[in-house]
């Protein structure tokens, strides 16, 4: 016997089939709408929530929340940082569960991709983009396009132009900050806010050139930036030019002052021979008088023996 097919079955039907049923019981709505009894008796059982729902669910598949308290603080921090204008993807949704989890402590808890998306189709969430006011052309933008296309070929008539002297150009303005695009909302929240570091105002713009170019000849693109990136270039060259002049100027000054250190390391020279000169001479002087006071002694002995000499010699006479 092959297997019956499955139908699914959209709510309106289902509350035509208990309509049916109310009046002429429940073998009649399922040989009236080709059913079975048992689907008629589920369906009248299920008659309040079918009439809260859209007229197009089809069934009420899907289980309920293992952690529901989990959930519920959860949800709740979300809304916290939505209202201060935060971003929340599903990686900071995880992080956060895997955190209340720690505290809680529920069983078999693994915080998973599948989990996080199950967990945003019952809270009613989504992946939204941030909503920003689009700029509207102007009402007679045509009008003023047709007027422009005519003056460009009227100059290029006249001053007899060439193609490749005509440049296409194209300003792109970049911020030094990129806020994040995509954030998780509630559904059906009509203003999608985040909150940025206060630079995506803070640009400079790139402007994009280029033009025709002969038959045998390279298409030449040109890329500048704004001015006032130019400009802190400029100062940067001046700082390193001033930079260089100071090292000049320091440069002259050491040489001044190595110049006069020799001068006094000559004087110093001079000064220290000096000083060797005398210490020598005195040395000399003293090596002299020692060898005069030591002939002087001994002279001094001689009298002295010569007069001992002469007083024994009387002596014995």
């Amino acid at each position: 016997m092959a297997p019956v097919k499955r139908h699914a079955y959209e709510a309106h039907f289902k509350l035509q089939a208990i309509s049916y049923a109310a009046v002429n019981g429940n073998r009649a709505a399922a040989r009236q709408f080709s059913i079975n009894e048992s689907m008629v008796r589920k369906w009248r059982k299920q008659e309040n929530e079918l009439r809260q729902v859209k007229k197009s669910r089809q069934s009420f598949r899907g289980n309920n929340a293992r952690w529901p308290q989990l959930e519920d603080q959860l949800e709740q921090w979300i809304s916290e940082q939505r209202t201060a204008g935060r971003n929340v993807s599903t990686v900071t949704i995880r992080l956060k569960a895997t955190t209340i989890a720690q505290e809680m402590k529920p069983e078999n808890f693994t915080g998973g991709p599948s989990w996080c998306f199950r967990f945003m189709k019952r809270r009613h969430l989504s992946i939204r983009a941030r909503t920003t006011v689009a700029q509207r052309l102007p009402a007679d933008y045509e009008e003023q396009l047709v007027i422009f296309r005519a003056y460009c070929s009227k100059r290029i008539t006249e001053k007899k132009i060439q193609p490749n002297h005509i440049t296409n150009m194209d300003e792109v303005p970049l911020t030094f900050d990129i806020p994040v695009n995509h954030t998780v909302e509630h559904k059906g929240t009509s203003t999608v806010s985040i909150r940025t570091m206060g630079h995506e105002k803070s640009a400079f713009t790139v402007v994009l050139g280029c033009h025709a170019a002969k038959p045998g000849e390279k298409k030449e693109e040109v890329a500048t930036v704004s001015g006032k990136v130019d400009g802190e270039k400029g100062e940067k060259k001046k700082d390193k030019e001033g930079k260089k002049d100071g090292k000049g100027a320091k440069d002259g000054k050491g040489e001044e002052k190595g110049e006069a250190g020799k001068k006094k390391g000559e004087k110093g020279e001079k000064g220290e021979k000096g000083e060797k000169g005398e210490k020598a001479a005195s040395a000399k002087g003293e090596s002299e008088g020692g060898k005069s006071k030591k002939g002087g002694e001994k002279g001094g002995g001689d009298e002295k023996g010569g007069a001992k000499g002469g007083a024994k010699k009387s002596a014995k006479k």
